[in-house]
C-alpha cells in the first residue's frame, strides 16, 4: 500500500522507497503477516498505521508505469502486447531491439539498441520531459512514426488501468481520451 511519510526513521516495518519529493517520501508497505519465532503468525502489519495516503497519481517518476503514446502503449520491462522501451546514454527514450552478432564466425547472443528514440523526448531529475520542458504543450516525436505528440497526450498507465497524464500541469481524465484505436 502507497504511504506518504515525512521521514523514515519511524518506519519499523518492511518498506520499498518509491519516490523522495518535494512534499514527502512516498513508500510502498505491505500488509503482510508478523510471524513469531517458532513461525507462527501472530498478526498482520496495517500500513495505514504510517504516514498518511498516497496513490499513483502522487508518484511523479514514469519508471514506475507503462506509456501510452498515441495508440500504442510502452513499458520498460517489455510486457505482452507492448512495446519494450528504455535510455540511451543521453537519456532519450528509446525502443528496445535484440541483433544477433558473431564474434570469430561464433554466434553470439543478442545485443540491445535502443533506436529509433523519441525526439527529444527524455527523462530529466527523474520527470519526463521534452528539452527540459515539462510542459503538456511541449513537443516531440515518435519513435516508429515520426509523427508529433505533446507531452500532454503521454498517459500513464499502471496494471493496464489510467493513473495520470504527463505534463507539469493535472490533465483530468475524460472517457473519450482514453480510448485505444484499434
Amino acid at each position: 500500500m502507497l504511504r506518504k511519510v515525512e521521514t523514515l526513521d519511524a518506519l519499523d516495518v518492511p518498506f520499498s522507497v518509491v519516490e523522495v519529493g518535494e512534499t514527502g517520501i512516498i513508500v510502498d508497505i505491505p500488509a503482510s503477516p508478523i510471524f513469531d519465532e517458532s513461525g507462527e503468525v501472530i498478526g498482520a502489519i496495517n500500513p495505514e498505521e504510517y504516514g498518511v495516503t498516497a496513490s499513483w497519481a502522487d508518484v511523479m517518476s514514469p519508471f514506475f508505469f507503462d506509456l501510452r503514446i498515441g495508440n500504442r502503449v510502452y513499458s520498460w520491462d517489455g510486457k505482452t502486447g507492448t512495446h519494450k522501451i528504455a535510455l540511451t546514454p543521453a537519456g532519450l527514450i528509446g525502443l528496445v531491439r535484440y541483433v544477433p552478432f558473431r564474434i570469430n564466425s561464433h554466434k553470439s547472443n543478442t545485443r540491445k539498441v535502443i533506436a529509433p528514440s523519441f525526439e527529444p523526448l527524455a527523462i530529466r531529475d527523474g520527470v519526463l520531459s521534452v528539452n527540459d520542458n515539462t510542459s503538456k504543450s511541449a513537443k516531440f516525436n515518435g519513435a516508429k512514426t515520426g509523427e508529433e505528440f505533446t507531452l500532454g497526450e503521454v498517459a500513464f498507465l499502471r496494471d493496464g488501468e489510467f493513473v495520470r497524464f504527463a505534463g507539469a500541469e493535472f490533465i483530468p481524465a475524460d472517457e473519450e481520451t482514453l480510448q485505444f484505436e484499434e
